[in-house]
């Protein structure tokens, strides 16, 4: 089960930044007369959920016991 929600943060955290991409792209390279800041927008908010998904991967496994044996 574990293992299930890391592969969904990942594809949720890809499907980000590509929406944060696209929008951004939306926003550097159409011009609009009443503004592109609503592309804007929705790219930082793309990139706040991948930053949260990158985050949530992180501290799943940061709190993971590992034990490094040495044999020599």
């Amino acid at each position: 089960m574990k293992s299930l929600v890391d592969v969904l943060l990942g594809i949720v955290a890809v499907a980000a930044l590509g929406f944060a991409i696209y929008q951004f792209y939306l926003f550097a390279a159409v011009t609009d007369p009443q503004g592109n800041t609503p592309h804007l927008w929705k790219a930082i908010a793309g990139f706040v959920v991948l930053c949260v998904c990158a985050l949530a991967l992180f501290l799943r496994h940061s709190g993971a016991e590992e034990e490094i044996h040495i044999t020599q």
